[in-house]
């Protein structure tokens, strides 16, 4: 069976044997990001949201997909599974960003298909089960916001069978995983895993490789 590096955990066949497998896990939702201020509670979640704290709020986060069977709690508040989750909430994106989702049938393309003719492309592989993906989601959004030479592209990872896996990400040891094409379309490099305190000097050293 394959093993798979998400966020700091070996997944066999996509997830940990000891949360049950993939097929039992949820949506990483952005339901428990706090607004404002982050106040924790002895969970180490937002209070206002933790269904431990709040047990009426469980109904509302299993109708959207956003649940952890094997642990009882949502998705987006299982530590146990994601103990890189972060609460703050997405910064906008900017009005003028040039961001986009690639639809999962395309996702098998060849990478210069994504490239924005004459501008930097960021290709983020992500899927809404990695806690490490979310947090580069922040990332970009943040880079966007100072850089818009910048454009992103982002190709969702939805299971095994996608078309990005067997075009992509065959030999990648896992998720998150980025793809730097240059203003000419050729790839420039790539990001394994993210580390927020390096993700950026990472990025400038790859941008600096196009004359």
């Amino acid at each position: 069976m394959r093993k798979f590096w998400v966020a700091g955990w070996f997944v066999v066949a996509c997830w940990m044997a000891a949360c049950g497998g993939a097929q039992q896990h949820g949506k990483l939702t952005r339901m428990s990001a706090a607004e404002g201020a982050v106040a924790l509670c002895s969970h180490e979640v937002p209070e206002a949201v933790c269904v431990r704290c709040h047990p009426e709020l469980v109904a509302k986060f299993k109708e959207a997909g956003d649940w952890c069977p094997p642990h009882h709690r949502p998705e987006s508040q299982c530590l146990l599974c994601h103990p890189d989750l972060k609460f703050e909430p997405l910064p906008p994106l900017p009005a003028e960003a040039d961001y986009a989702e690639i639809a999962v049938a395309d996702g098998g393309k060849p990478l210069e298909s994504f490239a924005v003719a004459g501008t930097v492309t960021i290709v983020d592989f992500y899927a809404n089960w990695c806690a490490g993906c979310q947090n580069v989601e922040t990332a970009l959004r943040k880079l966007l916001a100072d850089d818009a030479t910048l454009a992103v592209r982002k190709v969702s990872v939805t299971d095994w069978e996608s078309p990005a896996v067997a075009a992509h990400l065959s030999d990648i040891a896992g998720l998150p995983y980025l793809v730097v094409l240059g203003r000419s379309g050729k790839v420039l490099g790539a990001i394994q895993g993210f580390d927020e305190a390096t993700f950026a000097a990472k990025l400038a050293a790859i941008r600096a490789v196009e004359p």
